[in-house]
């Protein structure tokens, strides 16, 4: 009597999320329900035509063999959705999506409010602080900048993946923004109106992370060298905000939202996610394979068995975008307890 109804529990489950799906499919992109519902609905009448006019000519008896063989691959194609609903495309494309607009609004909130007003204050063209802005918003705002840089870069040396041209041009302007954070250097008026040795950008922040009044050495400071390159930044990180602008927002009409939507995304693909769990919890993709020869998509992450293991999780949660130095994390492959998770969607790890 328990087995029926936890296979009962089971199918009412799977439906609800099948439901789910549809509702954020029919939320996110109206137009592109309307059109997979035209074309089941054509689908269904090319099969009645097809078994009428195949019943006269080669019988009723045929036609029913035939429409029962294409009973039973339908049924398989929907098993398919209900167990593996990440194997099909529009599943995919529905929760990149909504990653594509979650990365994007927290990608431009941290460009916007923390990266270009700090930019603009040691280049000179604003001589205030900007409500809001933190040394640690500063320091995150260019771990997004990094976590383009090296995403791209490991989806197209690793993954072999063909980026699009708009991932190109914002590939090519987060490295142009990163490869001048790496040099600029930055200076501050010392005692007796003198200055200090010039101190690159990033050990800066370091310091001011730590410091006693954070806010007053952002008006003090300024770069070292020509502010040229700085500005040029600024138009660079200006770009980004535009494309990132543009992706968390719904496009002007029906075509372009369904093209866009059937498109991997810029930001938010299942590349750009699988690269993450890769650098930041130091992850190797594996290949597990069948019985059928098929193979498995598998993330392999390995432990953390040093003292006091997850006392520093809230740096490596969700909300943090993925910082290149992660790679230097110890690993332990092997070395400790592992547990198998098993992800039914087919699509996310």
């Amino acid at each position: 009597m328990a087995r029926p109804r936890i296979i009962f529990t089971g199918i009412l489950q799977r439906c609800r999320r099948i439901w789910e799906v549809t509702r954020g499919v029919c939320t996110e992109s109206p137009w592109v329900c309307l059109i997979v519902l035209a074309a089941i609905l054509l689908t269904v009448l090319v099969v009645v035509v097809f078994s009428v006019l195949l019943k006269r000519i080669v019988g009723t008896r045929a036609t029913i063999l035939l429409d029962l063989t294409l009973f039973w691959l339908f049924a398989c194609l929907v098993a398919r959705a209900l167990v593996f609903p990440g194997s099909f495309k529009l599943f995919q494309r529905n929760i990149e999506a909504t990653y594509r607009v979650e990365m994007s609004r927290q990608y431009a909130h941290f460009l916007r409010q923390h990266l270009r007003q700090f930019l603009r204050l040691v280049s000179k063209q604003s001589d205030t602080v900007p409500r809001g802005m933190t040394v640690d918003g500063v320091a995150t705002s260019i771990a997004v900048i990094e976590t383009l840089t090296a995403s791209f870069q490991m989806q197209q040396q690793q993954h072999e993946v063909q980026l699009s041209k708009e991932q190109e041009l914002v590939q090519a302007a987060a490295q142009e923004v990163e490869q001048w954070l790496v040099g600029a250097l930055v200076h501050k008026p010392g005692a007796g109106g003198g200055t200090v040795v010039p101190l690159p950008l990033r050990e800066w922040l370091r310091q001011q992370a730590t410091s006693t009044s954070p806010f007053g050495s952002f008006t003090s400071v300024e770069l070292a060298g020509d502010s040229e390159d700085a500005v040029h930044s600024i138009h660079k990180v200006e770009e980004l905000l535009v494309i990132l602008d543009e992706l968390k927002t719904q496009k002007k009409g029906m075509f372009n939202n369904a093209f866009r939507f059937f498109q991997v995304p810029t930001i938010g693909s299942l590349n750009q996610l699988r690269t993450e769990m890769q650098t930041r919890y130091g992850g190797q993709r594996v290949w597990v394979p069948t019985r059928g020869g098929h193979r498995l998509d598998g993330m392999y992450i390995p432990c953390n068995s040093g003292p006091g293991a997850g006392e520093n999780e809230a740096v490596y949660e969700e909300a943090q975008p993925l910082k290149s130095n992660a790679a230097a994390r110890p690993l332990c492959y092997l070395q400790g307890p592992t547990l198998i998770v098993c992800n039914p969607n087919a699509a996310y790890y």
